[in-house]
């Protein structure tokens, strides 16, 4: 090597230790994270997924902090003190580590899945879950086993790893990996996106949907904002070592030393995001770092504040939800009892009056009539074709009678159901209040004949 060479190389060799120490240091959190709190989150499969992931992560940031430190001393490269075994363990945890990029499509299509295509989360977790665990785990270990197996296994050259060479009966099974949860990641992404710009423009087209609706949709959208975040996080991680591969130049080098080892670190801002955007806005007044620790480290233990904001904002969306249906049926009770108050007048007035033409109808008929009166007549020289006459009247009056009582119930009847409110009235019932309403003429028309 060159003087320059070898400052290049040196560089290339530092740089992951402290990027992969950062990468660490999230995955680890993000497990401590799951396992404080594994009754609430291992019951979900985003936690399940985001947990088996950072577990493989751990292995390959070790790989990538320790960079040159597992290179033989006989290479004489700067920093290695190990041996043959160390370079192996090191390739072994590069390898297995693949699953990192895997599980970083399976959140993918979990997102995609549920968001886009709104598969059920039980039908999720029980059918295509333990396929993409299955996978991402079977798939990179076979690939390292068969690798350590058969001796692919090199220094690396010039790089801050021990790899296996172009050459090798692995090297496109590692290479199939990265670009296959490249493609389905990008898919994911695409679909998403045009899934979120679809549902934005329902929502304001349709701005007057309740607040619960709303309410909703925004949460779908924060879900979809961070299923965008993962993804494009992922892409930045990988985009360089696939750069590297086509465009073998050193500042592709330095970035893919830089970015590559970053994903555990990035999968732990994602993951934190939400809590801290939350009791940011509970408690501003806070520094970020306490906001970041208190997330991290007390999970479970929300602030009085954080509680009293949840509350105000459910009392308020309940008690403005409560208004304008009170105002509702303030007007909707009021319309009912004009309208109810107003028949019922109408049903008493109308009932007074049936009754008494029926009785002065039987008392003509019964009394006798003018003429016979004014003669001189007794009544009780009545003949038997007059009584037979005024008997039939009196049945004509009883069966009017009994007609003018059973309208009469058909109108309380209806008086009852105009009680209720014009929105749960029926067709049928409006009918029924037209014909009885109709009918108080004919009654009144029968008994005047009468």
């Amino acid at each position: 090597m060159t003087p320059q060479t070898e400052e290049r190389f040196i560089a290339i060799s530092i740089i992951p230790r402290f990027t992969g120490l950062f990468s660490l240091v999230g995955s680890s959190l993000i497990i401590y994270m799951i396992l404080s709190d594994r009754e609430k989150k291992l019951v979900k499969s985003y936690h399940r997924l985001m947990l088996v992931m950072s577990v493989f992560d751990v292995f390959q940031s070790i790989a990538l902090a320790a960079s040159t430190s597992a290179f033989p001393k006989e290479t004489q490269i700067y920093g290695s003190i190990g041996n043959k075994a160390t370079c192996q363990v090191q390739y072994f945890f590069l390898i297995i580590g693949m699953a990192v990029p895997m599980y970083n499509a399976s959140l993918s299509t979990y997102y995609l899945l549920t968001i886009r295509y709104r598969f059920p989360f039980r039908y999720f977790e029980t059918k295509i879950e333990p396929f993409l665990h299955g996978a991402s785990v079977l798939i990179p270990m076979s690939i390292a086993i068969a690798a350590i197996v058969t001796e692919d296994v090199t220094d690396g050259g010039n790089t801050s790893v021990c790899l296996t060479s172009y050459n090798a009966r692995t090297f496109w099974g590692i290479i199939s990996m990265p670009s296959l949860s490249f493609c389905v990641c990008l898919y994911s992404m695409v679909s998403i996106s045009c899934y979120a710009n679809t549902r934005s423009t329902r929502v304001r087209r349709y701005s007057y949907s309740q607040n619960q609706t709303q309410r909703r949709e925004s949460e779908r959208q924060a879900t979809i904002r961070q299923a965008m975040l993962y993804t494009l996080a992922f892409m930045m991680t990988f985009i360089f070592p696939v750069l590297v591969i086509i465009f073998p130049y050193y500042p592709f080098e330095v970035l893919k030393n830089i970015f590559y080892p970053l994903q555990g670190f990035w999968n732990f801002v994602l993951y934190i995001r939400p809590i801290v955007i939350k009791r940011r806005e509970a408690a501003p007044h806070k520094y970020f770092y306490e906001i970041v620790w208190s997330a991290v480290f007390h999970r479970n233990e929300r602030s009085d504040k954080v509680k009293q904001k949840q509350s105000n904002n459910m009392v308020k969306n309940t008690l403005e939800e409560r208004i304008r249906l009170a105002n509702l049926d303030l007007d909707i009770n009021e319309s009912s009892e004009e309208s109810k108050e107003g028949t019922q007048i109408d049903s008493q007035a109308l009932d007074v009056g049936i009754i008494a033409s029926a009785e002065e109808s039987k008392q003509e008929i019964f009394c006798d009539s003018p003429k016979r009166l004014a003669a001189g007549m007794s009544p009780l020289s009545i003949t038997s074709e007059e009584r037979r006459t005024s008997t039939n009247s009196d049945d004509r009056i009883n069966e009017s009678f009994d007609e003018t009582k059973e309208t009469i119930s058909n109108n309380s009847q209806t008086n009852s159901e105009l009680s209720l409110s014009p929105r749960s009235m029926t067709s049928d019932v409006k009918y029924k209040v037209a014909m009885n309403t109709s009918s108080y003429t004919k009654i009144e028309k029968k008994m005047h004949n009468y």
